[in-house]
C-alpha cells in the first residue's frame, strides 16, 4: 500500500524482466474496479474508484525487440605465447537463439597470419565447458598463405541456451619467434558460414537475424620466454665492524607475459671497489646472504655464502625463485652481508653479473633452458665501511623553557637546558661526560646536583653529578643509548639549594641570589666526553662534541612577600616585607 496525500497526483510506473520471445507484444491494464482498493487514512472508510481506460487495448503496448541470434566477443586480449603451448585461446565468443534453434552445417573461423610461421597451430577445438560441447576441424596445411579458413561442421546451438565457446589449439614446438596468429568470424551471407532455423521449413538465417555480423579476435604473438635481473635503486648507506644483514645490493627479476620461469642459480658482481686493499668481498665481509622479498615486506633467506676471501663475485644457488610472467609480477631480492670484526676500509658496490650458462640457471614450466636473459650491469647500492660510527653532542636551544633567558627559585630543581645527540652509522653508548658552569657563576655554594632526565616531564633519571667548586660536573657511566634511527635529546636540571635569610642559616641553606647558571660541554682534555660504538665497541673521538654550544641563562632568585598585614601565629613570619 500507499498513500495518496489529499489533492495530489502521482503517477505509478510497472517495470518487468524481458526474458525473450522478440516479436511478442506486452500490455498492462487495471482488470476490474473491485482491483483497486481505496480507503480513508482518518477512519478507514472504503471509497469507490472512478476507473477510467478500463479494459484491454485501453494500456500502452510495449513490443519486445531483438535479434534472433545474438553474438558477442569475450577476449581474451592479445598476449604472447611460447612455442609448444597445448589448448591456447585464441578467442572466446559468446552465441545465443532466442526462439529457433539453430544448426550451422559449417562455422568458419578464419586465421589470419603474419605468415613469418614455417609451423601453423594444430589440433583446432570449439569448446564450450558449461554446456559440455565440443567441435573439431582438420588442421590447415602450411603454406605462404596469410589466411586460412576453418570449417567446423554441424555446431548445434539449442534455442534459449547462452554458449561461451573458446576457439583453441596447440602451438607447435619450433614455431618461429615473432609469429603473430588472429582468428574472426563473419556471419555474413557468402562469407562461408551456412545456418537453419531448425523450424520446420528450415529457414536459413538471414543477416538481418544477427546483432553482429562479425567478430574478430585479438592478435597473439609467439615468443620466447624471456628474463630480466634489473637493479632497484638505493641509498648509499656506511657500516661498521660487527654489523649484521647490512644491505648490499636490491634487484627485481621479472619475466615477459610468456611463460612462469624458475631461477635456481644467479651471480652477482662486486667488483667496484675502493680503498687500500680492498681487493675481495671478504676484505669487509664473512658472509653474504641472497633473500626473497615477500609480499609483506619480510624476507627469506634462498641462500648465504661464506667463501669470500679472494672473491670478487658471489654465485648464489641450491635454490628455486618461481618468477611468475607478466612484466609486473616480479619477485624482489635484496643481498645482505655480515661485516667483519676487523674490516678493511672502503667501498662495494655489486651488480648483475654478466649472462652465461655457468652464472644464471632459468629454466621455464617445461624445464627448458631460457635463452634469453637480460642482466643489467649498472652498479648498485654503494655501501662504506668504516672503522667505527660518529656522533654528535650539542645543547639544544630550540624548546620553550630552554629557549628564553629566565629567573629560577632558589629551593626547587628547575630546568636549565636540554642536549641533542646523534649517532651515524652504528648506535652509539655515551658513556661518561663533563658538563661546566663556564658562563655562569654558580658553584656547589648554589647548586646542589645537576641532574640528566629522558623527558622533559623529568620522571626517567639518567643521571646525577655535583656541581664542583670549579663549576664542574662529571657524569660517569651513564651509558645513555643513542640510536641510529633518530636524535635523543637529554634534560638537564639543576637542584638548587635554598636561600636562608636568617641570621644563622641551615647549613645547606647556602643559596645566593643573582648567581647564574649557563652551562656547556666540557672540551679540555682532562674532561672528554667518552662515547663507544655500540656494535664495535669501539671509543669514538669526539669531533662531533660541540663544546661551543651552551644553554640560556637562568638566575638564582629568592622569593620577596610584601605587605603581610596579619603575622603568622607562631611568630615565623612578622609583619611588612620579608625575604623568604
Amino acid at each position: 500500500p500507499f498513500q495518496l496525500r489529499k489533492s495530489r497526483t502521482i503517477t505509478a510506473i510497472v517495470r518487468g524482466d524481458v526474458l525473450g520471445e522478440i516479436g511478442k507484444k506486452v500490455q498492462f491494464y487495471l482488470q476490474n474496479v473491485v482491483d483497486a482498493d481505496v480507503r480513508g487514512t482518518a477512519y478507514g472508510d472504503f471509497y469507490s474508484s472512478n476507473v477510467t481506460g478500463l479494459g484491454a487495448g485501453t494500456g500502452p503496448e510495449t513490443t519486445i525487440q531483438g535479434s534472433e541470434v545474438n553474438v558477442s566477443f569475450d577476449g581474451p586480449q592479445a598476449t604472447e605465447t611460447k612455442d609448444d603451448t597445448t589448448d591456447f585461446v585464441l578467442a572466446n565468443f559468446k552465441v545465443m537463439s532466442a526462439n529457433e534453434s539453430v544448426n550451422f552445417d559449417t562455422l568458419r573461423v578464419r586465421l589470419t597470419t603474419n605468415s613469418i610461421s614455417n609451423k601453423l597451430p594444430i589440433n583446432w577445438e570449439l569448446v564450450d565447458a558449461t554446456n559440455n560441447v565440443s567441435y573439431s576441424v582438420s588442421d590447415p596445411a602450411s603454406t605462404t598463405a596469410t589466411t586460412y579458413n576453418l570449417d567446423f561442421d554441424n555446431v548445434y546451438i539449442a534455442k534459449g541456451t547462452q554458449y561461451n565457446f573458446q576457439i583453441r589449439a596447440d602451438i607447435q614446438d619450433g614455431t618461429n619467434v615473432n609469429t603473430t596468429y588472429a582468428v574472426s568470424i563473419n556471419f555474413s551471407d557468402g562469407q562461408g558460414c551456412v545456418e537453419y532455423f531448425q523450424d520446420t521449413d528450415q529457414t536459413a538465417v538471414a543477416d538481418s537475424d544477427y546483432s553482429s555480423l562479425t567478430l574478430s579476435g585479438k592478435t597473439m604473438t609467439v615468443k620466447a620466454p624471456e628474463i630480466t635481473f634489473a637493479k632497484v635503486t638505493t641509498t648509499a648507506a656506511t657500516y661498521v665492524k660487527n654489523a649484521k644483514q647490512v644491505l648490499l645490493f636490491k634487484g627485481k627479476i621479472f619475466a615477459n607475459n610468456v611463460d612462469n620461469l624458475r631461477v635456481s642459480k644467479v651471480n652477482l658482481d662486486g667488483s667496484t671497489m675502493t680503498g687500500i686493499g680492498f681487493t675481495a668481498v671478504g676484505s669487509a665481509f664473512n658472509k653474504v646472504y641472497f633473500n626473497v622479498v615477500n609480499a609483506d615486506g619480510s624476507e627469506t633467506t634462498l641462500d648465504t655464502e661464506t667463501s669470500l676471501s679472494a672473491a670478487t663475485a658471489v654465485p648464489f644457488s641450491g635454490f628455486t625463485l618461481n618468477i611468475p610472467k607478466g612484466t609486473s609480477n616480479g619477485k624482489y631480492i635484496v643481498v645482505r652481508g655480515d661485516v667483519k670484526d676487523s674490516p678493511t676500509a672502503g667501498t662495494i658496490s655489486f651488480n648483475w653479473n654478466t649472462y652465461s650458462t655457468s652464472n644464471y640457471t632459468v629454466r621455464d614450466s617445461d624445464n627448458n633452458d631460457v635463452a634469453s636473459v637480460t642482466a643489467d650491469p649498472a652498479d648498485g647500492h654503494v655501501s662504506t665501511i668504516a672503522a667505527n660510527g660518529t656522533y654528535t653532542l650539542a645543547f639544544d636551544s630550540t624548546e620553550a623553557d630552554t629557549n628564553t633567558v629566565k629567573n629560577v627559585l632558589a629551593g626547587q630543581q628547575v630546568l636549565v637546558g636540554r642536549l641533542k645527540a646523534t649517532a651515524q652509522y652504528e648506535e652509539v653508548k655515551l658513556e661518561d661526560f663533563t658538563l661546566i658552569n663556564m658562563l655562569g657563576d654558580a658553584t656547589s655554594d648554589h647548586v646542589a646536583y645537576l641532574r640528566l632526565y629522558g623527558e622533559k616531564a623529568m620522571t626517567t633519571l639518567l643521571g646525577e653529578a655535583t656541581l664542583g667548586s670549579s663549576r664542574e660536573a662529571t657524569f660517569e657511566d651513564v651509558n645513555i643509548l643513542i640510536p641510529v634511527t633518530s636524535a635523543k635529546y637529554i634534560y638537564v636540571a639543576a637542584a638548587l639549594k635554598p636561600i636562608d635569610y636568617s641570621s644563622t642559616p641551615a647549613a645547606d641553606a647556602t643559596g645566593v641570589a643573582n648567581k647564574t647558571v649557563k652551562l656547556d660541554i666540557a672540551s679540555s682534555t682532562s674532561m672528554v666526553v667518552k662515547a663507544v660504538g655500540n656494535n664495535t665497541s669501539e671509543v669514538l673521538d669526539n669531533t662531533g662534541v660541540a663544546s661551543t654550544t651552551a644553554t640560556v641563562l637562568s638566575t638564582i632568585m629568592g622569593a620577596t612577600m610584601s605587605n603581610i598585614t596579619t603575622a603568622f601565629a607562631n611568630g615565623s613570619l612578622p609583619t611588612g616585607i620579608r625575604d623568604v
